[in-house]
């Protein structure tokens, strides 16, 4: 069972034997970071390809994962996601589990991750939807924007069938608001978007305000159902009314719209500090969306 998949980042090529997609030289200008040495303008280009992904009688799953990189230094970070959620994993190098685990890659080498991960859900016979994305540069830290930094291309889904029950009580929720989409807005079509707003204002950055996160997350697009999970410096929190994951439907008639109010007081932050949401399509082989990352401050 093998995946290739090259990624830099301005255009995109696709290749009908080896399934290549390429991005070349993604540029982002005006960043900063606090602990790495990058360049202002980003540039990366590196493939990704999953040698194997193996289910033994245990309920572990291992996957083989190797990066070839170009011409240039960058880092990288896999995310695992089981029908939509959030799947921690250990490696031979690290072994404590955890939800994305950074490398380095130097410019022109190659690098082999064996990943091992048991679902954290499942039911027995049934299909799980195993999701694997790579994040640009997860250590870029900035007070400004983080452009193409934090971005993360998501492979294909695999669909494997699960041998043993899991945890399958996890709890979303679901109460949100539909609102009409007016004539402007309608030329989105069936786009499927996803945008943070502040004061009725789409925002990049977010102002926190006594220890509080308020804002809304507004979807729309084709008739799908998402679900929806939110990550401060990478570590998912409970954003949706105390609740880790939100389903939600969209449409292109309505724009449907999650109201936050987040008590931060009890996280540990830093003098910079990030935000973002991925939604997932809990339809059988479509691709998760990351939204770009948000600072807070």
């Amino acid at each position: 069972m093998t995946k290739k998949f090259k990624i830099s980042f301005i255009a995109i090529l696709i290749s009908i034997i080896t399934i290549l997609i390429i991005i070349i030289f993604l540029k982002q200008d005006d960043l900063k970071s606090t602990n790495l040495n990058l360049n202002e303008k980003v540039t990366a280009s590196y493939g990704i390809e999953i040698k194997s992904l193996k289910y033994d009688g245990d309920d572990n799953i291992t996957a083989e994962i190797t990066y070839t990189n170009g011409p240039k230094d960058c880092e990288v970070g896999i995310i695992i996601l089981v029908n939509g959620i959030s799947q921690p994993y250990y490696t031979d190098e690290h072994k404590e589990e955890s939800y994305l685990i950074p490398y380095n890659l130097a410019k022109d080498t190659n690098l082999t991750i064996k990943l091992n991960f048991k679902p954290i859900l499942g039911k027995q016979n049934e299909e799980l939807f195993i999701e694997f994305g790579s994040m640009l540069n997860p250590s870029f830290i900035s007070s400004k924007s983080y452009g193409n930094n934090h971005k993360v291309f998501f492979l294909e889904p695999y669909t494997i069938i699960c041998k043993n029950s899991n945890n399958n009580n996890f709890s979303f929720y679901e109460d949100f608001t539909m609102e009409h989409i007016s004539t402007k807005e309608e030329i989105h079509n069936n786009n499927f978007n996803i945008v943070v707003l502040q004061n009725n204002k789409e925002v990049n950055k977010i102002n926190i305000k006594n220890n509080m996160l308020q804002f809304s997350i507004n979807l729309y697009g084709e008739e799908k159902e998402y679900i929806l999970s939110a990550y401060i410096n990478h570590k998912i929190v409970p954003l949706f009314s105390g609740y880790y994951y939100a389903k939600i439907k969209t449409t292109k008639e309505n724009i449907s719209s999650i109201l936050i109010d987040f008590d931060i007081s009890d996280l540990s932050l830093n003098s910079y500090d990030n935000f973002y949401i991925i939604a997932v399509p809990t339809r059988k082989g479509e691709r998760a969306y990351k939204l770009g990352t948000i600072v807070l401050e």
